[in-house]
């Protein structure tokens, strides 16, 4: 399992080499080779549920990441974090590749996976972190502040620090890469909708 998550962490900085300037970011995959052994995940239970909405493996960067989170996901640590009781843990689900629960650890960053089953609503929500979203596969409208965009795979949404954002998606799941820096330990929460 240990050269699945690497090979998907390379996928990953390959896909980054395109995003806007993150030096932790940056720090952190470029030395992926000297990151400590991982440490095995186990998901949530409920949170399997949602895995079924993995992207199938297709061409180039994306579709490969697609196929590598498939092979990875059952060592990492699937779960969803931003509320209790709302039902959406079989419809999202996160898992931190690097940060302070994820198979590789770190104190300084989160890298890691969100996905988001169909026709579902993550809803408002903010968080002290600096957070930058790399969009693998699916659409999603993602509101931020008062700004509403429907980025593509391929393309970046940046959310800085306590701005709420949501995401909405249609027809077709979302798979997307996170990364956190600054307080990387707040975990979100839900913001009244503006």
């Amino acid at each position: 399992m240990t050269q699945a998550l690497l090979s998907l962490l390379g996928a990953i900085r390959d896909l980054y080499g395109e995003a806007p300037a993150d030096q932790d970011i940056a720090d952190v995959l470029v030395g992926t080779a000297s990151l400590p052994p991982p440490s095995p995940g186990t998901p949530d239970a409920a949170s399997l549920a949602a895995l079924a909405f993995l992207p199938p493996p297709g061409e180039g960067v994306l579709g490969r990441i697609c196929g590598l989170a498939r092979d990875a996901a059952p060592a990492m640590p699937w779960h969803y974090s931003c509320g209790t009781g709302d039902r959406l843990d079989a419809r999202i689900a996160f898992a931190d590749l690097v940060g302070p629960g994820g198979p590789y650890r770190s104190d300084r960053m989160r890298l890691g996976l969100t996905l988001v089953a169909p026709e579902t609503l993550y809803p408002m929500h903010a968080h002290p972190a600096r957070e930058l979203y790399g969009i693998v596969s699916g659409r999603a409208l993602w509101t931020a502040g008062t700004t509403r965009r429907r980025p593509g795979p391929g393309e970046f949404v940046l959310h800085p620090s306590g701005v709420p954002h949501a995401m909405q998606t249609g027809a077709e799941a979302l798979l997307a890469i996170y990364s956190w820096s600054g307080d990387i330990m707040t975990p979100p929460y839900y913001t009244p909708a503006e």
